[in-house]
């Protein structure tokens, strides 16, 4: 069961998610609509757990941060079933990680020659 303090923590951490360059705490008070009393203490919070960090003036979300949030149960992922993989097309790990390469002969030519046209004209 979560509680107020965890969507506190959440709302923090997806608006931070979603920043292309860290942002500044009264920007994230701005954009929670959070009291700053109780901010702050969540901030110092997620600090100590090492999920946002503070640079200077800036505050920036941690690798274990955005890992939190792209796998909680509030992700749009979460909301959105599916886009969950069936068990039956998922494959082994071990061949996740290779390129898929296509064969060159099954390559629609007409496609790729329109796309040229599209770019010079």
């Amino acid at each position: 069961m979560t509680t107020k303090k965890d969507l506190i923590k959440n709302s923090i951490l997806k608006v931070l998610f979603t920043s292309s360059n860290g942002l500044y705490p009264h920007s994230i008070l701005q954009k929670t609509k959070i009291p700053p009393s109780i901010l702050l203490i969540n901030l110092s919070e997620l600090v100590n757990n090492k999920l946002i960090e503070q640079k200077k003036d800036k505050i920036f979300i941690t690798n274990e941060g955005k890992n939190l949030i792209y796998f909680s149960k509030y992700s749009e992922r979460a909301k959105k079933p599916w886009l969950k993989i069936p068990s039956e097309f998922e494959i082994d790990s071990k061949y996740r990680l290779k390129y898929y390469v296509p064969s060159v002969s099954r390559l629609d030519l007409n496609f790729f020659s329109n796309l040229t046209k599209e770019d010079q004209g």
